[in-house]
């Protein structure tokens, strides 16, 4: 999920989904499902928009910041845990490598993997 619409739309496709925030219903695609956690969850939006992005994670366990890592330097993420991995405090779970040095990425809780970028990805760091 971009959270936002990255060139997806309608003629790509016989039946175009959009997954939360950032795509219209019955312009940038054919549906648009609701991804923002409560009763509307999963929700087939047939015109118009997802709930937009809060840019607050849900909070699980009295956990809500936390559960995002962002990056602390511009470079390629090389993932070493992946989804679903159980994870816990400060475990290296990817490296970023800019050509200077590799810093390393730190689970910030115990817990379990539920999204990660993409294995050799652009990343920057958060400003």
């Amino acid at each position: 999920m971009q959270k936002k619409n990255l060139g997806t739309n309608k003629d790509m496709a016989p039946i175009t989904i959009g997954l939360g925030p950032g795509f219209e219903a019955g312009y940038d695609v054919d549906f648009v499902i609701e991804t923002m956690r409560g009763h509307d969850l999963g929700r087939i939006i047939t015109k118009g928009y997802a709930t937009e992005n809060t840019g607050i994670p849900g909070n699980i366990n009295g956990f809500s910041k936390e559960r995002v890592i962002y990056s602390t330097e511009d470079g390629i993420i090389n993932n070493i845990c992946d989804i679903g991995d159980l994870v816990y405090k400060n475990q290296v779970i990817a490296k970023i490598e800019n050509g200077k040095n590799s810093v390393d990425v730190l689970a910030t809780m115990d817990g379990i993997i539920r999204g990660i970028i993409r294995n050799n990805s652009k990343v920057k760091k958060k400003s």
